[in-house]
Order: structure tokens, then sequence, then C-alpha cells
């Protein structure tokens, strides 16, 4: 019989595994089944497409030979009481490393909008089975006495079939690609910074390039209009005398209507394809011009490091079996609803659709962890102990909505 290599690791997923895998993120048994319908061939499609990067094909080899493949044979162990929890945050740390945080935030989104999930329970499913797909490659190319590079690309490749036939339709553009389930408006308000393309530059699976060009545009725009923000207001006549000078927003639109289309305005905040009007009477240097024209450029990915946080929180609820497990949590939870009350402060700064784009990931996120919460407060003692730093969680979250 033909080698599945889907076949195989559902063979692994016994009816115990998969009440514990919905205990961990918190799903019955019909999201369960549907997440995983996508997350399985989700994972191994990104796998496959190592072979396409001799870097990421080598990262993922060095994770298949690190992976310990009995773990396959007592799945019910491996997942048992809190090491489930641990196993899904080492397991998401190391696809992060294998696929880049864009591919992998984008994986877990698709699964959420496939399943009904929470973006956090969608990252813990692909961290709880990552050692599951690296262990069932391992033991594929053992049982072949084949245990290389070479070998594990080609049969990888071999199973690109298999993995596209099995992908639900929602995964699949044009192209055969994965859904990159950014809407158009959240990726106009929410322009690739600096950092980003540094460390996009280390992700070991790399977007294909039509769609690194694709990102590329929004920057490539944003350079012309610096370029032609610095002529306006640095460019003087040979015989003119450089002085410095208070400049008008009347004298701003009508020296840049020599040079722009009449709709060309200065762009600010986080929106560089919806022009705001400028402030009045504000001083016209080259620097501060440029200042406002790139503020994007030092700051964060809001909806990312949202995600990631609400994600470390649904993480660390789905782990409470007791007061010190409680107690265990707490660090964590106030960590990042700290930092999702730093972001509260960019809320005026946003446009309209970044706002209403960020209000729907966190409609996503609410009832998961609602019911984890509810679930936690269950525990005898367990509700004086989370109750304080989740009831501050849900002021944040509501400055957001």
């Amino acid at each position: 019989m033909s080698f599945n290599i889907l076949d195989t690791m559902k063979d692994h997923l016994s009816d115990q595994v998969m009440t514990r895998i919905g205990d961990v993120i918190g799903s019955d048994a019909g999201q369960t089944t549907n997440a995983l319908s996508g997350a399985l061939p989700g994972l191994f499609d990104r796998f496959a497409d190592a072979g396409n990067n001799e870097s990421a094909a080598e990262a993922l080899f060095a994770a298949v030979k690190d992976q310990d493949d009995t773990i396959l044979d007592s799945l019910g162990d491996f997942l048992a009481g809190d090491n489930a929890s641990r196993v899904a945050n080492s397991g998401s740390s190391l696809l992060s490393s294998l696929l880049g945080n864009n591919n992998l935030s984008n994986l877990a989104d698709t699964v959420s909008r496939l399943s009904g999930l929470g973006a956090g329970s969608s990252s813990s499913l692909l961290g709880m089975l990552a050692p599951l797909a690296l262990g069932v490659i391992k033991r594929k190319l053992l049982s072949d006495d084949a245990f290389d590079l070479s070998s594990m690309t080609s049969m990888l490749t071999g199973q690109k079939q298999n993995i596209q036939a099995a992908l639900p339709q929602r995964f699949i553009q044009d192209n055969g690609e994965p859904l990159d389930v950014e809407t158009t408006e959240l990726n106009k308000v929410e322009p690739v910074t600096v950092t980003d393309k540094v460390t996009h530059q280390h992700e070991t699976l790399e977007d294909n390039s039509a769609s690194l060009f694709a990102k590329l545009i929004p920057w490539l725009m944003l350079l012309a209009g610096i370029i032609v923000l610095y002529f306006l207001f640095s460019g003087k006549s040979d015989g003119e005398k450089v002085v410095e000078k208070q400049t008008s927003t009347s004298e701003i639109i009508e020296r840049s209507a020599t040079t722009a289309p009449e709709n060309t305005q200065p762009l600010i905040n986080d929106n560089p394809v919806a022009p705001e009007k400028p402030e009045e009477s504000g001083q016209s240097d080259t620097k501060s011009m440029m200042e406002q024209a790139i503020p994007a450029a030092g700051k964060i990915n809001i909806t990312n490091e949202l995600r990631n946080n609400l994600s470390n929180i649904t993480q660390g609820l789905s782990g409470i079996r007791d007061i010190e497990s409680a107690k265990a949590t707490i660090p964590a939870i106030d960590a990042a609803n700290s930092k999702i009350g730093e972001m509260t402060g960019m809320l005026d700064s946003m446009p309209a659709p970044a706002k209403g784009a960020i209000g729907k990931l966190i409609s996503s996120a609410l009832p998961q962890l609602q019911m984890l919460s509810d679930k936690a407060n269950n525990i005898p003692g367990v509700g004086e102990i989370i109750n304080p730093a989740l009831n501050a969680l849900s002021e944040n979250l509501q400055k957001f909505q």
C-alpha cells in the first residue's frame, strides 16, 4: 500500500489523544476535528515547501534529527497533565523558528477561521502537532533506511499531492498557496516595519517572490512620497539664500500641486494610503516632515503583538489545574496584559479600519478566554487568584472595541 504521511499521522491520533488535545485548547470534539482537518495538511504543506529553500530544508532536517520519535508510541502520556501546555509552548517556538512568525500566524489564523477556535488555541494546536509531525517524518526516513537531507526533501515533495488533496478549500488561493488571512484593510494600516523586514530575511521558510514583491509595494510608494517631500521643502534655486521659515497648510498644498496629484498630502500616523488633514502652522524643515512621513518604521505590528499576547494568556489559562498552577500562571498573564495596556495608548492615532480589524481579532478570542476562565473558576480556590488579573485584562480589551 502506498505511503500517505497524513494517514500515518492520523493513525497516531487516538480518541484519547484527541480528547486530550481538546481539553488543552478548550474545544469540543467537532471543533477539534475541524481544526485538525486544516492544521495537519497545512503544517505538512509548509514543511514540504522547505525543499524549495536550502537553508529551510537544513533547519527542518536538524529538527527532525533532534526529535524523539518514540513519543509516537505513548502520546497519551506525552500529552498528560501540565506537559501538554509545555509541549504546545515549545512546539510553537520551534515552528516560529522553522516557518517564520508571519507564516505561522497566517496558518494559525486560517485554522481559526476554519474551526471557530481562537487564534491562541489554534497556535497551541499547531505547537502540539509539531513534535508529532517531526516524529512521523523521522520514523518514515528510518524505516526506509534513508536518513539524510536529500531523502527527507524527496519524501516530502512526493507527498505534496496527498497534502494538497487534503487541504480544505478555504486554505487554497488561485496559486495553490495557503490563505493569507490578513484582511485588505488591515494590510493597508500595517506597513511592514524596518525591523520586520530584517527579521523576515532570516525566516527559514520565505514567502514566494510574488508575495514579497506585493509587500514591498507600500514601502516603494512611501519612499517616493518621502523623496517628493524632501525636494519640496529643501530644494531652492542657486541664487536663493537658505533660511528657515514657517510654512502654512495652504502653502504646502499650493507647492505640492505643481509636482503631485491634487490629493497628494503628507503621509502621517499609521495610514500611508489614506491622507490625513495636515496640521496648521507647523515647522516645514525636511527632518520634521520625514519624521511625520515614516512614524510606523519604529513601531510594533499591533495585530501580531496583540495576537501573541492573547495566545500567551490562553495558554496560561489552559494550564491551570489547581491553586499552585494558577499562581504560577499569574506573572505570564500580568506581563501579557501589561503589553496590551501599552497598546491601548496607540488607539487615538489609529484609523477606523485598523480599530475595526483589531476589534474582530479580540471578538474571535473572547469566547475562548471566557470558556477557559469559567473552567478555571470552577476549581476551588482558583477564582480569587486569577480574577483580579482577568478583570484588568477585560478592562484593557474593552478599550479596543
